[in-house]
């Protein structure tokens, strides 16, 4: 899935913002890991919560002879879940790379962003709860905002290390064809 032309308005949408502090942008970039971990967290123990939650209040309402509306609650909570463990996942997956920096782990956090914006607009959309978009289009705007502010110091580690990776292979000497060792 290539998303780099919604990462490129993104970016230009951005120069037009007011720019965090450097310091502010520093710490943020040393320490994106550690918000992908605990946002991470915080999503599985929702997902745990939810479930639990849904359980419980499935059953009740259920038990009230409401099996129809037991069955849209499941569907709403399954939907939600599905979301949150996906993102969840995408975030696990970002911290190694965030904690070294590199543009995988910043794209990984950008997935997971938008990831969550999609399905936080589609279950409000699908519950009919349409007082929930002003939390969503928030949220995604926030996480977004930082994430562009965030971004040149990991494409700086990027493009860094993609410059010595080509110096070295420069530096090799190449190997000799079969004709040449013949």
């Amino acid at each position: 899935m290539n998303i780099k032309p919604l990462e490129n308005k993104l970016v230009e949408l951005n120069k037009g913002l007011p720019k965090l502090p450097k310091q502010a942008v520093d710490v943020l970039t040393k320490y994106l890991w550690i918000i992908a971990i605990i946002s991470a967290v915080f999503g599985i123990l929702g997902i745990v919560t939810i479930l639990g939650i849904g359980t419980f209040g499935a059953s009740m309402i259920a038990d009230l002879g409401y099996a129809g509306s037991a069955a849209s609650l499941w569907s709403n909570i399954l939907f939600g879940v599905v979301g949150m463990a996906a993102v969840a996942v995408i975030e696990l997956m970002s911290v190694g790379p965030l904690k070294k920096q590199s543009y995988k782990g910043w794209k990984l956090a950008f997935y997971a962003v938008m990831l969550s914006f999609i399905f936080s607009l589609l279950g409000d959309i699908l519950s009919n709860k349409l007082d929930g978009l002003i939390g969503t289009l928030l949220s995604a705007a926030i996480g977004t905002y930082i994430l562009m502010q965030v971004r040149n110091n990991f494409i700086d580690k990027k493009t860094k290390k993609e410059d010595t990776d080509t110096n070295k292979k420069e530096n090799k000497k190449p190997e000799k064809t079969k004709e040449e060792k013949e």
